[in-house]
């Protein structure tokens, strides 16, 4: 007989649950519908690329546990030299490991509500990309436009037989059921996680990764990735343009509004709606020399129908 107090809790582990939802994709035509999954992984395949390559020091543990993959980023080179698509691989098949797919979208595992806002920061760049037809132009011609939702939520999750499973996926998806707009919304223990780690969330536009590196969940990483003085969100400017083109912080504005508690299936859950305002300086094609100005906005200040 196995008595309950015999199980060994410990192999529970917090992690950081983001969603990341295509907003209606069932009014989609079958056709659409059909190319969406497609679309959504291309988009997550250069999302992963953009957070390894401007961020290494918080996503370096998808470097670190694939010695294949450090060998080829370690040489910038190797990008020229065509195996970015051999890198592509490598990095998505690591972290797709910590991802559930439900095919307009999916729940990604992270280690940090830092490594979750950046991947949700990037992800948003990319389909504004997308959504300008600047990056995949013809399928953006099919399928049309594309606006995602995002949840992120802080919790226990445990895995049996190769799936995920946990509290804190249960709360992504109960939450993400009242965001029927492309919001970002954060649940209570993702705000004060950012509140006791980073003195709140609106501090990041200035939080720099050698403030990062201090974040007791990020003690043992390797300090060869960190450059102290860079800001957290850093899009890979050459470092001669970066005064010219982002003295400052990459990210304008972080407006947290906390909307309450809100009972979903009559368990009440606290949800903050977060707005964050950002720059990316993506190189131009034509001239490398040259940067173009993209602002993007993760998040809607539209709060209607999250209140009971």
């Amino acid at each position: 007989m196995i008595r309950k107090e015999k199980i060994n809790t410990d192999i529970f582990s917090q992690y950081t649950v983001l969603v990341i939802d295509i907003y209606q994709y069932s009014k989609y035509p079958l056709l659409e519908q059909s190319l969406i999954p497609f679309l959504f992984q291309s988009i997550y395949s250069e999302t992963a690329v953009l957070c390894v390559s401007n961020n290494e020091y918080i996503f370096q543990n998808y470097i670190i546990n694939n010695k294949n993959l450090e060998n080829l980023i370690a040489e910038p080179a190797n990008y020229k030299a065509g195996k970015g698509l051999q890198i592509t691989k490598l990095l998505v098949n690591d972290m797709q490991k910590h991802f559930i797919c439900t095919g307009d979208g999916g729940y990604q595992l992270f280690e940090t509500p830092i490594h979750a806002l950046c991947f949700a920061m990037f992800f948003e760049y990319v389909l504004r990309s997308y959504n300008s037809f600047a990056f995949l132009p013809k399928l953006r011609a099919i399928v049309g436009e594309l606006t995602c939702r995002y949840v992120v939520t802080l919790d226990d999750v445990y895995r049996f037989d190769n799936k995920y499973f946990g509290t804190a996926i249960i709360n992504n998806a109960r939450l993400l059921s009242k965001n029927k707009l492309n919001r970002f919304l954060l649940d209570e223990k993702t705000y004060k996680w950012f509140l006791l780690n980073c003195n709140g969330l609106e501090t990041l536009k200035s939080f720099t990764l050698g403030e990062v590196s201090k974040i007791p969940a990020l003690k043992n990483y390797n300090k060869k990735f960190l450059n102290k003085n860079s800001l957290i969100f850093f899009n890979g400017i050459l470092e001669e343009f970066r005064q010219i083109y982002s003295p400052n912080s990459n990210i304008e504005s972080v407006d947290i509004m906390k909307i309450g508690q809100v009972e979903i299936k009559t368990k009440p859950y606290s949800i903050y709606n977060a707005v964050i305002k950002y720059i990316f300086w993506p190189q131009d094609l034509k001239n490398p020399n040259k940067y173009r100005k993209i602002v993007c906005t993760l998040g809607n200040y539209n709060i209607a129908g999250l209140e009971n």
